[in-house]
């Protein structure tokens, strides 16, 4: 819905995500989905980078403790969202050094996220010059073509 530019829907479906993450204990976290209240508030930071609001999605982020994210996946996933943001205000040094931090957390996830392999690439091709270096990395590291 978010990518789609469908605000409204976006945030209804969030919402009811919320009121059944609220009926649940504070700490609970479903094995199989990940399911529960860390995992509902990364999806809030996530719609709201879809829908190209990177201040309410940072904003957000900055609400957010990622200790208690349900696993590194989630973790990484979280770091790509902020990277999203800063991107969308046009700060690239702030997303490279977060896309950084994702790939410390988890290499696989940044590598097979499609969001982040995205990022990695227009870093790579946008990094100011005293970062083009460390992006060329990043962007490497993940599988991005820099020929």
């Amino acid at each position: 819905m978010a990518r789609e530019g469908r605000e409204g829907d976006a945030w209804r479906y969030w919402d009811k995500g919320d009121q059944a993450a609220k009926s649940l204990p504070v700490s609970y976290v479903h094995p199989s989905t990940v399911f529960g209240r860390a995992n509902v508030d990364f999806h809030a930071v996530s719609v709201a980078t879809d829908l190209r609001k990177a201040q309410k999605a940072l904003g957000l982020a900055d609400d957010l403790d990622p200790d208690v994210m349900p696993s590194r996946e989630r973790r990484a996933r979280l770091w790509v969202e902020v990277a999203r943001g800063h991107l969308q205000r046009g700060d690239r040094t702030a997303a490279l050094h977060v896309m950084q931090m994702a790939h410390r957390i988890g290499a696989e996830t940044v590598t097979y996220t499609p969001s982040a392999r995205v990022v990695a690439a227009d870093l790579w091709r946008s990094a100011p010059r005293a970062m083009r270096k460390d992006a060329g990395r990043l962007a490497e590291a993940v599988g991005v073509s820099t020929v």
